[in-house]
């Protein structure tokens, strides 16, 4: 039986490497930056290798015929998103 390999450093999936990227083209990732006037700062408790990331939600859009909100996304990631559901439910490549 062969024992299983750890990883040495920290990794995340591909996709969440492209969600980042898209949320800071459109400016919705913000850095939380502990001012001198905060509590934290007073008591020593902010750690100044610890980075605060915000995400700001984005923009929703409510589409009548589904009844729902949907995120505004960009066309290419919602043919991605139609193309892996039609890869799900079995439906041929052709039409």
């Amino acid at each position: 039986m062969a024992l299983p390999r750890f990883l040495l450093r920290p990794s995340c999936p591909a996709t969440l490497k492209t969600r980042t990227r898209a949320l800071r083209r459109r400016g919705l990732l913000q850095e939380h930056v502990v001012t001198r006037a905060s509590i934290d700062y007073l008591l020593g408790d902010a750690d100044p290798e610890l980075v605060y990331v915000r995400a700001v939600a984005p923009a929703r859009t409510f589409t009548p015929e589904l009844n729902q909100t949907r995120e505004n996304m960009a066309i290419s990631a919602e043919f991605g998103v139609h193309y892996a559901r039609m890869e799900v439910e079995g439906q041929p490549h052709t039409g």
